[in-house]
């Protein structure tokens, strides 16, 4: 297998991992009129367990007096994340492997695996803010609205960077997978006409 094609695989993955500096969760307040607050994670941010980038511009009256709840709420997925950006280093690490079926497999295994950790991690942290929202509402003094679920499902959003991800991890996946079924044919074709099999690497 040429140089090039073998290194895309890896480069894949190396993108998927700088594109964790994107944001890939974010909680927002808006008071029509009023003003808004934002709250952006990045994917580092998930996994290191850092602060958010948070954009506020609320009158002081509209903040809580309890620093707790002022505090805009936290994935806390920092495990999930980091076995989920240790499979995708582990998917670049497959690029070392000599075989070229044996490669390709292993390469779209761990890609699947790494996108099917990445939606777990994503849904648990939206889970958890909406959890944490929740709580916030609950133990203020004003009655809670009848649509809180509607307001805090718009409040938590995916962004950018989850998806960024996710599409390159799913283009690694179906593109090793589709050249191992090339090569599969390849062989199968060269056994019908009797000719060598080329050797796997």
């Amino acid at each position: 297998m040429k140089l090039l094609p073998r290194l895309l695989s890896p480069a894949g993955f190396l993108l998927a991992l700088v594109l964790f500096l994107l944001p890939f969760v974010s909680v927002s307040c808006e008071v029509s009129g009023v003003g808004e607050a934002h709250a952006t994670y990045t994917g580092l941010d998930m996994a290191t367990g850092g602060e958010p980038d948070i954009v506020r511009d609320l009158p002081k009256e509209l903040l809580p007096e309890d620093r707790d709840l002022d505090a805009p709420p936290r994935p806390d997925v920092q495990p999930l994340a980091i076995v989920t950006m240790l499979l995708i280093a582990l998917g670049a690490a497959t690029v070392l492997i000599p075989a070229l079926r044996t490669r390709l497999a292993g390469t779209a295994a761990a890609a699947a695996v790494a996108a099917i950790m990445l939606g777990v991690t994503q849904l648990v942290a939206m889970s958890g803010m909406d959890t944490r929202l929740r709580e916030v509402a609950g133990s203020t003094d004003a009655q809670a609205p009848a649509d809180l679920s509607r307001i805090i499902g718009d409040a938590v959003q995916t962004k950018i960077g989850f998806w960024l991800v996710m599409l390159a991890l799913a283009m690694i996946a179906a593109g090793n997978v589709g050249a191992l079924v090339n090569d599969t044919l390849e062989r199968r074709r060269a056994e019908a006409n009797g000719d060598p099999p080329e050797p796997d690497e």
